[in-house]
């Protein structure tokens, strides 16, 4: 498991206070109620029933939340066929049933994937804060019924020993940096910071 960003606290100003209060414990990090929001390096708080992370330490970091059911993304999904790029990558045209994301970070591959019927998609994050974005994104998809049939599964840990002793068609890992130097495939700035 990821050691949490130095100086977290989960902030609610009082009508979230319950979630907020549940989620500093999980984490182990200091819970703050006031009208305001406190200085931080990084902050945690709802806002409209989603989970926010917002760094106070780090110019033009907007606040991140994990939506897999609106904006861009969902466009994407719902015009996804069989020749994205992500699914001829993982061998969905060959016959893969099964794919694990082995570093799921915010989860986007992984549901998007998991909106192909047959595909069997279990996603593995071990950042506690990734993985609490995650669950809140999949929780409000859950929320939807949209898709009791085709479910993801998450793991929260460490994905080597999660993969001993199971077996899946396709592990995939996306590892959010590019490999050469003067690559392009950047991830957007709130990414490179976490």
């Amino acid at each position: 498991m990821l050691k949490l960003p130095g100086g977290l606290v989960v902030w609610s100003d009082d009508k979230n206070e319950s979630d907020a209060e549940k989620l500093a414990a999980r984490l182990g990090v200091p819970f703050q109620v006031a009208e305001e929001p406190p200085e931080a390096n990084w902050l945690l708080f709802f806002d409209d029933d989603r989970l926010y992370l917002h760094s106070g330490g780090h110019e033009g970091f907007r606040p991140l939340t994990v939506d897999y059911i609106s904006g861009d993304f969902a466009r994407r999904w719902r015009s996804a066929t069989k020749n994205d790029i992500l699914a001829k990558a993982v061998g969905l045209k060959k016959g893969v049933r099964t794919v694990c994301d082995a570093a799921c970070g915010l989860g986007y591959d992984a549901f998007f994937l998991s909106t192909f019927k047959d595909l069997e998609v279990t996603a593995c994050e071990r950042s506690p804060l990734l993985a609490e974005l995650v669950m809140d994104g999949l929780s409000r998809v859950k929320e939807t019924g949209r898709f009791e049939s085709n479910p993801i599964f998450f793991h929260f840990g460490d994905a080597i020993e999660f993969l001993q002793g199971r077996a899946f068609d396709a592990v995939f890992l996306d590892p959010m940096f590019p490999r050469e130097e003067g690559a392009s495939a950047l991830p957007r700035k709130e990414l490179q910071v976490l």
